[in-house]
């Protein structure tokens, strides 16, 4: 016959087995549900984040296929600044190196920019701007017409993007107003006054660009003790790749 004690020290001792593994269970669902309590708004922000990210990219995607209505102004600078622009436009949704990206690119916005200036003296309000940019996409899309080059013009746009701070787009665009003097500014001439072709504009604003670039960059090449010796080499070196860049083109 089996002893009675042998029995209750087994009983007892699958309870407290019973016991430890209920609490391991509870343990581990504690644990899940803090989990779950941590990380349910992280998953939300990249779930809403992603549904930001494509839709925008969804509203990208249809600009290459939307037609910008376009005021008749029945003013002849602006006609020949919107000729100016398309044949930017085209040499930008064909250009092929970076160089030619970035001057096809920055004669799109001296051409934009001496469109909406001459606006300006058939209306002035906030919808200027929306519309030069109306008419920048409008002679983008006449050329952007199949899915392959759609496609390039993409990753032309994209190339100047990722590329902005190393080219250093504040300083571009501060040139570029130089020039046209969008806003009218007190004792200022616009160059968009005397008809210049953008190649011309391009031709000073190029020379001006290399000469501060240069000076900023050597101002600056010393002053980034905050990064790793690698990352401030490898800077200096993409900025001097640059200039010699768009020196030789």
């Amino acid at each position: 016959m089996k002893n009675s004690n042998d029995y209750f020290f087994k009983n007892k001792e699958d309870i407290k087995q019973h016991r430890n593994s209920l609490g391991e269970s509870i343990l581990y669902i504690v644990l899940f549900i803090l989990f779950l309590y941590i990380s349910f708004p992280i998953l939300m922000l990249l779930i809403n984040f992603t549904l930001l990210y494509l839709d925008k990219e969804q509203k990208y995607d249809k600009t290459f296929h939307t037609y910008y209505g376009e005021r008749v102004y029945n003013d002849l600078r602006i006609d020949f600044y919107k000729s100016e622009l398309e044949k930017s436009s085209k040499k930008f949704v064909y250009a092929q190196s970076p160089a030619d990206i970035f001057k096809s690119d920055v004669q799109i916005r001296i051409a934009r920019e001496c469109i909406v200036y001459f606006i300006q003296e058939h209306k002035k309000n906030t919808s200027m701007i929306k519309e030069g940019y109306g008419i920048e996409r409008n002679a983008r899309n006449k050329f952007a017409i199949t899915e392959e080059l759609i496609e390039k013009t993409k990753e032309n746009e994209k190339h100047i993007d990722v590329n902005a701070n190393l080219y250093d787009y504040g300083l571009v665009n501060e040139l570029i107003d130089d020039l046209t003097n969008m806003w009218h500014k007190e004792n200022k001439k616009s160059y968009c006054d005397k008809n210049s072709s953008v190649e011309k504009m391009y031709s000073l604003f190029k020379v001006n660009y290399i000469n501060k670039f240069t000076q900023e960059y050597k101002l600056r090449k010393d002053n980034t003790s905050f990064l790793s010796e690698n990352l401030r080499q490898e800077i200096n070196d993409k900025k001097e790749k640059w200039i010699k860049l768009i020196n030789q083109n």
